[in-house]
């Protein structure tokens, strides 16, 4: 309309001709494409070595456990970091902290306005919307709901409208532009999901396409700084082979949290190891860090020899002249051992890497021969024959008895979680049978007592300590008993009496090991242990 009216005005030809060059960009728009393979353009770089995060003296704290301190990084985009360390080091609660999910108990965080975070979150809430609209990148979408409200106000002519309407649009084309739907349904179809299920409402999906998909909604927002925790989880070969090429080409920042060493060793291209409430960075892949970790230990193991004979070379000289004429050398030898004991620690941590043996406690009660019975047991989401019905197990007969070791198998999505779900609902008071349990009949054993271990952490109460969580666990099994069985999984000292709110992912993981193996249960199911 503006065109139109004042293209014969020469006052306005400047003006004129700059819509136009808008139109021509506004009506070019690509065409969707059927192609099962599309190349995913990734943002980028606005400037080559950009800090796009910078960490000063960082430390968090729960209570009075101290997981860190100190910590100081600058992430330039383009650089791809492997988080390691030991179990309960506090991973995943810097992810959580980078993300802005926690908040420092001490330094900085600095984001630069225009970065945007996206930690990717193991398993999303379940809600009745299609797959399809929930992973579409709210970062585009609302742009794209911009330009077009742009666009229907320019007829006032108001030239704020016009500069706002170049920004927001170099902002989406710099995120792909129209193309964004296409490359939306490339990431789905490359971790794992079929055309079919694109318009599947979330809340029917099982426990690893949840998971697949919150994956899939973080890597299409196009982050700038991009925040894994276990990305390869649920993950079958095919599709970790996929994430970790698209990973390879992702231009922004990535810190990585992951058990995979190849995974870690072809995606990242330098580590940052976090042991002891410390952070270390080692320049270079994983494997040379691997090598360099070794040849530091052989080090420390001759540091802390020569430190134990110290010790005990001083203990002797105290032990011997202690009371006799050389009192005064001995009150002096006393002190340097105490110095040197006060190190110990330091020593001792470091040298020694944590090691969980398993002695089993007896299982205090034998379930009957026949622990399962199930018939015609049926699994899947909305009524069978409905459009958008799913059916992941078809009605079933499954018979299983004392002292079998059984592995549930299948590609992702399958069922297993949910199989798994399902038979504890059975099994265990008070367990909530899941929406997917369409039918038959469970007779479970005499004197059966059944524990689910599932991949989150509903089991544990946040609010008790972990001798709390053992005795809610286990009321039969006495405080040193809980004690001795928490220190197999690593918690020593004080560790016993704090708070679950307190722990690590980690450490929650083996808080739940430890519950599981109680010898209270004589049923284990175990999801991802």
């Amino acid at each position: 309309r503006f065109i139109d009216r004042f293209r014969a005005k020469a006052s306005k030809a400047r003006q004129v001709q700059s819509r136009v060059k808008m139109l021509e960009k506004i009506d070019r728009v690509e065409p969707r494409t059927d192609e099962r393979t599309i190349r995913i353009n990734l943002p980028e770089p606005q400037k080559s070595g950009q800090v796009v995060l910078t960490l000063a003296d960082i430390g968090k704290a729960w209570g009075d456990n101290e997981i860190y301190r100190g910590l100081d990084c600058e992430l330039l985009r383009g650089r791809h970091i492997a988080l390691v360390g030991p179990n309960g080091a506090g991973k995943t609660t810097l992810l959580r902290v980078l993300a802005g999910a926690l908040t420092p108990t001490a330094g900085d965080i600095r984001v630069p306005d225009h970065i945007h975070v996206a930690l990717h979150d193991q398993r999303p809430e379940r809600a009745p919307v299609p797959l399809r609209e929930w992973v579409a990148p709210t970062r585009i979408t609302s742009l794209e709901s911009e330009l077009r409200q742009l666009e229907l106000d320019m007829a006032t002519g108001d030239p704020k409208i016009m500069d706002r309407w170049e920004q927001v649009r170099r902002d989406y084309d710099h995120l792909g532009g129209e193309g964004w739907v296409a490359e939306t349904e490339s990431i789905l179809r490359g971790l794992g999901f079929v055309e079919r299920q694109l318009d599947q409402p979330l809340d029917t999906l099982s426990g690893g396409e949840l998971t697949r998909a919150s994956l899939a909604r973080t890597l299409a927002s196009k982050p700038d700084v991009l925040l894994l925790d276990e990305p390869t989880n649920h993950l079958d070969i095919d599709t970790i082979d996929w994430l970790q090429d698209y990973l390879i080409e992702l231009k922004g920042g990535l810190v990585l949290v992951s058990h995979d060493r190849w995974f870690i060793e072809a995606v990242c291209t330098s580590v940052v190891e976090i042991s002891m409430g410390r952070a270390r960075r080692f320049r270079g892949s994983f494997v040379e860090y691997r090598a360099q970790q070794a040849l530091e230990a052989v080090t420390h193991a001759k540091q802390v020899e020569r430190w134990r004979t110290e010790v005990a070379r001083l203990q002797r000289f105290v032990d011997r002249f202690g009371a006799g004429t050389r009192a005064r050398q001995a009150q002096s030898r006393a002190k340097v051992l105490d110095k040197l004991r006060e190190d110990a620690p330091e020593y001792a941590d470091v040298s020694a890497r944590m090691s969980i043996g398993f002695q089993l406690p007896k299982v205090t009660t034998q379930p009957g021969r026949t622990v399962f019975e199930a018939k015609g047991m049926s699994l899947g989401f909305g009524t069978p024959g409905d459009d958008g019905s799913r059916t992941l197990l078809q009605p079933s007969d499954l018979v299983v008895e004392r002292g079998e070791k059984i592995a549930l198998l299948g590609a992702n999505g399958a069922g297993k979680s949910t199989l798994l779900d399902a038979l504890a609902s059975f099994a265990i008071p008070l367990h909530k049978a899941p929406e997917a349990l369409r039918g038959g009949e469970v007779r479970i054993g005499y004197d059966v007592q059944a524990r689910l271990l599932s991949q989150h952490d509903s089991e544990l109460v946040d609010t008790a300590s972990m001798l709390g969580n053992m005795n809610i666990a286990a009321p039969m099994i006495g405080r040193t008993d809980a004690q001795n069985l928490l220190g197999l999984f690593g918690f020593t000292g004080k560790d016993p009496e704090r708070l679950v709110s307190t722990m690590s992912g980690g450490e929650r993981r083996r808080l739940l090991m430890a519950m599981a193996l109680t010898g209270a249960d004589n049923v284990l199911l175990l999801d991802e242990p």
